[in-house]
C-alpha cells in the first residue's frame, strides 16, 4: 500500500487492510481441518514466514513432479523388477511407445497427428512426445512421481522435456551382479551423447540389484544426522532402540553428561556442573568413530 500511494485506485487504508488480514487468519483456522479431511495427502501447509528462498524451495518440491528415467542396460529383468517395485509404491510408469499407440488407437487430435507422421515413415518430433507426457503429468491426478521408459533417447528429447515439463531427478542404468562399472560409449566432450550428458549433468546411478533403502538414498532421502526430542515418558528411548536396530548410532546427550559427571567424582575438587565443551568433545569422538 505504501508503494501504491493513497491516490492509487487499488489503495486500501491500513485499518481496513488489518481487518482483511484478521478475517483471513480467522477463517483459515476453520478452513484447514476441512481441507485436510477432504484432500488428505495432497493438502500441504507451508509456513510463509520462513525466508523467501526456503518457502520457494518448499513450494517447488510440492508442485514439481518427481521424474526418473531408466536407461536400457544389460539387465532388463532388474529394470522390470525396479519399475514394478516403484509402481507399487506410487510411481506411474510412462511407457512412451505404449502411450503413442494408445493415442493413435483412440484417435485423439494428438493421436491423428502422430498417426500421420508414422504412416509417412517419419520420425516423431520430440515436442509432440513431450506434449503427450505433459498432458498426463499435469492432468490433475494425484500422482506426483513418474518413470520415463524408453524416453528420452537423444539429447534433444532431454532439452525439450526439461524446458516444457520438468527436471529429470535421477537416471538409472541396470546391470548384472558383478558389473560395478559401465563404460559409456563416446564419453568425451567432443562426442557428446545422451549417456555422457546423463553422466556429467545428472544423477546417473548404476545398480545391479533392487534395494529400497539404497534407492531412497539415491533420491536424496538419506539421513546423516537427526535430533530426537520430547517430553518425559514420551517414548524417546523406544524410538532410539528402533533406530539402533536399523544400524543407526545413537548419541544420548544425557548419558554422556552423566558419564562425565561420574568421572568427576574421582577428582579432589569436582566442578559443580559439567562444562558443555566436555560434552561436545565426547559427541565429536562418537561421530568420528
Amino acid at each position: 500500500m505504501i508503494a501504491l500511494g493513497k491516490n492509487h485506485p487499488s489503495y486500501i487504508p491500513s485499518a481496513i487492510l488489518s481487518k482483511y488480514i484478521w478475517n483471513f487468519h480467522h477463517e483459515t483456522a476453520s478452513l484447514k481441518p476441512f481441507l485436510k479431511e477432504k484432500y488428505g495427502k495432497i493438502f500441504h501447509e507451508i509456513n510463509s514466514e520462513e525466508p523467501l528462498d526456503v518457502v520457494f524451495k518448499t513450494v517447488s518440491s510440492l508442485v514439481e513432479p518427481t521424474v526418473i528415467h531408466f536407461r536400457v542396460g544389460s539387465n532388463n529383468d532388474l529394470r522390470d523388477e525396479m519399475i514394478s517395485q516403484l509402481v507399487s509404491k506410487g510411481y506411474m510408469n510412462l511407457e512412451v511407445n505404449e502411450l503413442i499407440w494408445n493415442e493413435t488407437e483412440w484417435r485423439t487430435s494428438l493421436g491423428q497427428d502422430l498417426l500421420t507422421i508414422i504412416s509417412a515413415g517419419k520420425i516423431i518430433p520430440s515436442i509432440l512426445i513431450v506434449w503427450m507426457l505433459w498432458k498426463i503429468i499435469y492432468s490433475g491426478q494425484r500422482n506426483t512421481k513418474f518413470i520415463l521408459s524408453y524416453f528420452p533417447d537423444i539429447i534433444e528429447h532431454v532439452h525439450e522435456f526439461e524446458k516444457h515439463v520438468g527436471t529429470i531427478s535421477a537416471v538409472f542404468f541396470t546391470t548384472r551382479e558383478g558389473e560395478l562399472e559401465v563404460e559409456l560409449k563416446n564419453n568425451q566432450l567432443t562426442l557428446f551423447t545422451i549417456d555422457s550428458l546423463f553422466q556429467k549433468q545428472y544423477w546417473l546411478w548404476i545398480v545391479n540389484k533392487w534395494d529400497e533403502t539404497r534407492f531412497n538414498e539415491m533420491m536424496g532421502s538419506k539421513i546423516n544426522y537427526g535430533i530426537l526430542t520430547g517430553k518425559w515418558l514420551s517414548g524417546k528411548t523406544s524410538i532410539c532402540k528402533h533406530f539402533a536396530s536399523k544400524g543407526m548410532t545413537i548419541i544420548d546427550h544425557k548419558a554422556i553428561h552423566d558419564d562425565i559427571k561420574k568421572s568427576y567424582e574421582e577428582l579432589p575438587e569436582p566442578p559443580e556442573t559439567v562444562p558443555m565443551e566436555a560434552i561436545t568433545d565426547k559427541i565429536k569422538e562418537k561421530i568420528k568413530h
